[in-house]
């Protein structure tokens, strides 16, 4: 186990926000969302079957109206499909904090950093890592986001003094995570 005598402490309480703005930050820095096939031939089909409706019913003289028709429901699935997932994924956050056993995932925590890593303690945990575990942290208007993995933060909602020690100790010992850091 790694004894970290601290340097810089600071007390925080994790939200529900905090959580989904890790959702967010995930989804934004995988830029623009790539089309999956299954997503791009369910809009093709989707738009075929409306192509074949129109073209049922008014026959070869709306030929151009059942392919602009075609085309715009493709499109709307395109663009329908990626938000509601995202919507989905918020509401399944929020269904998990609300059960009993995940309570652990909210409330009252302190951060220690120092220089053989960081720790974070709360009523009922206390994870200690290494500088080396730290992967990125990314410092947003409202918080920072400590990255252990690609996809797996700890967000830590502090104010803009405590955002400056932490970004400074995080500076002087990972620098391989500050560099990566982005507004």
């Amino acid at each position: 186990m790694i004894s970290i005598s601290p340097e810089v402490s600071v007390r925080y309480e994790i939200r529900p926000a905090d959580l989904e703005a890790i959702l967010i930050q995930n989804e934004r820095r995988r830029g623009v969302a790539r089309l999956s096939i299954p997503l791009f031939l369910f809009a093709l089909t989707a738009g075929m079957l409306a192509f074949l409706c129109l073209y049922l019913i008014d026959g070869r003289a709306a030929a151009s109206t059942a392919i602009f028709g075609g085309a715009i429901v493709a499109a709307a699935v395109m663009i329908w499909s990626p938000r509601q997932a995202r919507q989905m994924a918020l509401k399944r956050v929020a269904l998990r904090l609300t059960d009993p056993g995940n309570a652990f995932l909210l409330g009252p925590r302190t951060l220690e950093l120092g220089v053989e890593g960081f720790a974070v303690r709360g009523p009922d945990s206390d994870l200690r890592y290494t500088w080396a575990a730290l992967k990125r942290a990314v410092e947003m208007p409202d918080r920072i986001l400590l990255y252990l993995s690609d996809i797996s933060a700890h967000p830590l909602p502090l104010n803009a003094a405590e955002t400056r020690s932490v970004m400074a100790a995080i500076r002087k010992y990972a620098a391989h995570a500050a560099a990566s850091t982005t507004s």
